[in-house]
């Protein structure tokens, strides 16, 4: 209970959960899925192999983002993207490619990110980017 002033009364409440930062990342990615040809109106589709590499992308105007990565000639779609918005390591953005998140780290859920392939900067391969918890003991 944290005691709070509201209109000049004295009240107590139970202040909302603090949001679970450490969010599972295991989105359904159907990898154990067999894959068989479709037919559509007629016209025969075999399944598609995409390889994708986790990566920190470093884009135009400073935004940075890490996530599954493919490639097309149109376009750089990054799956379960996280937008990097402040690295919270004090090594620079190697440091966080190689060793991973720092409780500084600051990282917002971004789903799929699509963009042009002459944007990108700079890319880093990774390792896979989750929030930590925030249960840390500072003892």
């Amino acid at each position: 209970m944290i005691p709070t002033t509201y209109r000049g009364y004295l009240i107590k409440y139970d202040p909302p959960p603090i949001p679970d930062r450490s969010h599972d990342y295991s989105f359904h990615r159907f990898d154990d899925i067999e894959r068989e040809n479709m037919n559509v109106d007629g016209v025969e589709y075999e399944p598609v192999q995409v390889s994708e590499k986790y990566q920190i992308i470093v884009c135009h105007r400073g935004f940075v983002f890490a996530g599954f990565v493919s490639d097309s000639d149109s376009e750089v779609v990054i799956r379960r993207a996280v937008n990097i918005r402040a690295w919270g390591t004090t090594d620079g953005l190697g440091q966080l490619a190689i060793s991973g998140v720092t409780h500084k780290t600051v990282l917002d859920l971004c789903g799929t990110v699509r963009v042009h392939p002459l944007s990108i900067v700079c890319r880093l391969d990774s390792v896979e980017l989750a929030y930590e918890d925030e249960d840390d003991d500072d003892d």
